[in-house]
């Protein structure tokens, strides 16, 4: 845990200066010399990050299945390109084997390459950069990029052409999708997501999407058949398919759409907002329906991740009390998640460097 521990106070001073830094451009109060630290203090971060993923070892869900196919990764490649098998995270894979040729030099170029692009989006789309990198470890999205690499390398794609929806532009994000589905498969979902997270949610249509979540969250064993006929096994047989999904998760993918109460009623139907709060909901939803299957809520790793932009996005239209109030409860509840998830994980209790392997 310690490391864990000194990795988000680190990265959280880093995160706070950089933050420091923007708030006086925004209110022209220096020079470029604010710019240049400002990105300075965001690549610190990145490092920070990128480095303890980078150089884990024998840390994280399948990670083991990940080295141990090392060999095969690299000789498939060009057969992944004509089938369109993933060879975005094979491709990963060489570039960094021409570095170093081993399987650390994959674990390493992939987090550079999920943690670098989702701090960069951070950066660049967050109204608090410090409040964002807090909420993305704390939710579980930096230490859940360290199993599931493929799907976290495509949410991070996702991630960083999410403003093509709001925007409106759907070819270009359509191409976005097109380039995660190259990372894992399951990324073409997401071009669902642009029809439902455009246009402003009302309450009277979010309660409706949640009833009919849970019709969906019924009609899992349906779901399951269909998977079973098209991989010709029964997919139940797999204890993963059918683990109940940690309750705690579900609640707190809910709890924050008891922000949008904080928000006045005018600000509620602007765009950006009623965009990141279309995210968490959708991310809520999600997580009700797959909460039977810890395999299929799997498809949280691409929405869960909105919280980083959303809570920001949130609280800078609230009051400064209300401010105060949802980052601390926000810090403690997630917090308390956070190191829950971690002991209770047996992949993540005891970090280990790939160099004492």
């Amino acid at each position: 845990m310690r490391v864990y521990v000194i990795t988000l106070l680190l990265v959280g001073l880093f995160a706070l200066v950089a933050q420091n830094n923007k708030v006086r451009l925004l209110n022209r109060e220096c020079s470029s010399n604010s710019l240049f630290r400002f990105h300075f203090f965001v690549i610190l971060t990145a490092i920070v990050l990128v480095f303890v993923a980078g150089f884990r070892y024998r840390v994280g869900t399948d990670y083991m299945n990940y080295a141990l196919g090392y060999e095969q990764v690299k000789v498939t490649f060009w057969d992944s390109l004509k089938t369109l098998d993933e060879p975005g995270y094979k491709l990963l894979t060489i570039i960094g084997s021409w570095i170093y040729d081993d399987y650390a030099s994959m674990f390493f170029i992939i987090a550079l390459f999920t943690i670098g692009k989702n701090i960069k989006t951070m950066s660049r789309y967050s109204d608090d950069f410090f409040f964002a990198i807090i909420i993305y470890i704390l939710i579980g999205a930096w230490h859940g990029s360290f199993g599931a690499m493929r799907q976290y390398a495509a949410s991070a794609i996702l991630f960083a052409g999410h403003h093509y929806i709001y925007e409106k532009k759907f070819w270009h994000f359509l191409l976005t999708v097109a380039v995660a589905f190259l990372f894992h498969r399951t990324a073409i979902i997401f071009v669902v997501v642009y029809f439902i997270a455009k246009d402003y949610i009302s309450i009277k249509s979010m309660l409706l999407m949640i009833i009919i979540a849970i019709a969906a969250t019924l009609s899992l064993d349906k779901v399951f058949e269909v998977m079973s006929y098209f991989k010709g096994t029964d997919q139940t047989a797999y204890a993963y398919m059918t683990t109940d999904v940690n309750p705690l998760r579900v609640i707190m993918a809910f709890l924050p759409l008891l922000l949008i109460f904080l928000i006045p009623k005018q600000d509620r139907n602007k765009p950006e907002i009623a965009f990141y709060f279309n995210m968490l909901i959708i991310n809520a939803i999600f997580m009700l329906v797959t909460s039977s299957s810890a395999y299929l809520a799997r498809i949280g790793i691409y929405t869960d991740i909105y919280a980083t932009i959303a809570f920001p996005k949130l609280k800078s239209h609230m009051s400064n009390n209300n401010r105060k109030a949802v980052v601390f409860l926000v810090i403690i509840l997630y917090g308390f998640f956070w190191i829950y998830e971690i002991q209770a994980r047996e992949t993540l209790q005891n970090f280990q460097w790939i160099f004492f392997r």
